[in-house]
């Protein structure tokens, strides 16, 4: 595992005893990372645009498996839910990847002409594609969750969703497995539970008491096995453990990563049952979600997409290893990872000779709200000064889903840019800017054949990213976070009107970013009801907080290491 992920404490240092005593609860968390409200899902818009909008667009990587039958809802139309089928003949599955270059199926790094090199050391490092590596985050801090109702015909009574992972490079050998946790009883808990407009019931895995508190613990899933993402005879090579969160490999550290995400009808006993089931959205939610946050794109989201000559076109540099010169593809171009640990989104494009792009995709049917007063946060640096070759700015992207936009008259989507200006950064020091969703322009959606309403008030969010532009000059940038913020209470992060130590305490569990921080310290101690006369904290509030900072501080001099922090002091630089 990765040092800078050691959460060390010395229980002698008196900085650390102070801090237990106002904030234990803080201190003692689980630092988890911060890879937005949502981390991985299926919805109709996702399992059904395999290229019915603009023509060439592949689907998202979709794919399905066995004898289920993939189709639109009757009622929610294509892109509004998914229907899947299978006849009792065996199982079957549909599902989609969170990593770019089609099927990370990798033993080692390849070489363009060389193919395959093995066994993998670390002056093949140069020749990872880092996009392949799929999402990272603390499973303890999520749950599964599906949106169903069963169809006429339907007798079977569980669904499974899957996670396919990897686990680096073990043996000097690709490794990975395949995780499975189970959604069971649904007939009886389709009939008890709430409907909601559409007469779909929400139910998280394995929340026996219904307190929405189910997790992907290892102890909640019932299956692991071979990854099929990897190729044959590596499946034995794993560590058994669902930590895509962490770095691990032998001779090789890199990041163990979700790569696909499925739901999957049941092999095995109770396969011979017909599945006939209607889905709005499979996904994987934060336990402790931050209500201002819609979405979030930072160096452990996964790339759905990653396209174009600035980001996939093959250096003109070769590597040298063991005395052979290979040209290596596109890494350097779009990093998440490095020899040492996790870095941030590390762009380096190397031509401007077309638009490209990375991003990631979000279910439509999750992330739903009102844009009028809503801001797109970029925080980023530049890794090489304003000057000739340079780009002066790069665009950012949301899309907003209004129907299914196949033909005719019916509604498709929006596609919003914005020309971020690159002046606004420097080389030495984070910088964050907010920029209004209002301020963005408005396109027909890439992959609908018709526009959308045209309104952000009913904003159904299913992509976030970036482009660079052509002609533009090149992109050098270490970007923290993109954010879709929502207006709030600053600090105020678990949406309870106040900014107290439950806020430090949320930030501190979901690994909050240093913006995040800083919010709380200044509005320590407010309400959202407090008036223009009681903007600073009080007294009283700001001198604990203060305490409770200055504890840490006194604990970092000593040689303590702050779990709080860990995640704000990876990789400067």
């Amino acid at each position: 595992m990765n040092q800078r992920f050691s959460h060390r404490r010395s229980g002698q240092n008196l900085g650390w005893t102070i801090a237990a005593i106002i904030a234990a609860a803080v201190i003692g968390s689980k630092q988890a990372h911060a890879t937005g409200n949502v981390a991985m899902a299926l919805d109709g818009m996702i399992v059904n645009n395999s290229g019915g909008g603009q023509s060439g667009w592949g689907g998202f990587g979709r794919f399905t498996y066995g004898g289920m039958t993939v189709g639109a809802s009757a009622n929610l139309g294509r892109y509004g839910a998914f229907t899947v089928s299978e006849p009792g003949a065996g199982g079957s599955g549909v599902g989609v990847n969170f990593a770019v270059s089609g099927s990370p199926a990798i033993d080692s790094p390849t070489d363009l002409f060389a193919g395959p090199l093995n066994p993998v050391t670390a002056d093949m490092f140069p020749l990872l594609d880092r996009g392949a590596f799929g999402i990272n985050f603390d499973p303890t801090q999520y749950a599964a969750e599906l949106v169903y109702k069963p169809l006429a015909g339907n007798t079977a009574t569980q669904l499974n969703m899957t996670l396919d992972t990897t686990d680096g490079f073990i043996g000097g050998q690709r490794a990975g497995e395949q995780w499975q946790w189970g959604f069971t009883d649904l007939l009886t808990k389709y009939s008890a539970g709430a409907k909601d407009a559409d007469g779909f019931v929400t139910i998280r895995n394995n929340d026996t008491n219904g307190d929405g508190t189910a997790n992907l613990s290892q102890a909640d899933s019932f299956f692991h096995g071979d990854s099929f993402i990897l190729s044959s005879g590596q499946n034995s090579i794993r560590d058994n453990t669902p930590d895509f969160n962490n770095f691990q490999g032998d001779p090789l550290p890199v990041p163990n990563g979700a790569v696909q995400i499925h739901l999957q009808t049941v092999f095995g006993t109770g396969q011979e049952l017909i599945d006939n089931w209607e889905i709005k959205a499979l996904r994987v939610v934060k336990l402790n979600p931050d209500p201002r946050e819609v979405a979030r794109l930072d160096g452990h989201s996964g790339f759905s997409q990653r396209f174009n000559s600035p980001f996939q076109r093959n250096t003109d540099t070769p590597v040298t290893i063991g005395g052979t010169d290979y040209l290596p593809p596109a890494t350097d171009q779009v990093s998440r990872f490095d020899q040492n640990g996790f870095t941030n989104i590390v762009i380096n494009t190397d031509d401007d000779q077309s638009f490209g792009g990375l991003g990631l995709f979000q279910s439509a049917a999750t992330t739903v709200f009102d844009g009028t007063n809503a801001t797109v946060e970029v925080r980023a640096r530049l890794t090489q000064p304003q000057g000739p070759g340079e780009a002066d700015h790069i665009i950012l992207v949301v899309k907003d889903k209004d129907g299914n936009g196949t033909g005719g008259s019916d509604l498709g989507g929006d596609e919003y840019h914005y020309n971020l200006p690159l002046s606004q950064f420097n080389t030495s020091t984070m910088t964050t800017i907010s920029i209004p969703l209002s301020s963005f322009t408005a396109q027909v959606a890439q992959e609908f054949a018709n526009p959308g309403d045209g309104l952000l008030t009913n904003f159904n969010l299913y992509y976030l990213g970036l482009l660079t532009d052509q002609g533009a000059g090149l992109v050098d940038m270490d970007i923290e976070s993109i954010r879709v913020l929502l207006p709030g209470l600053s600090g105020d992060l678990n949406g309870d009107g106040r900014v107290d130590g439950a806020d430090f305490l949320q930030w501190q569990r979901t690994g909050g970013s240093p913006e995040d921080l800083a919010a709380i310290r200044t509005n320590f101690g407010m309400t959202s009801s407090s008036t223009a006369a009681a903007a600073v904290p009080e007294p009283t509030a700001a001198i604990i907080f203060s305490i409770i900072l200055g504890a840490l501080a006194i604990g970092l001099r000593r040689g303590a290491r702050a779990p709080a922090l860990a995640y704000a002091t990876i990789r400067r630089g």
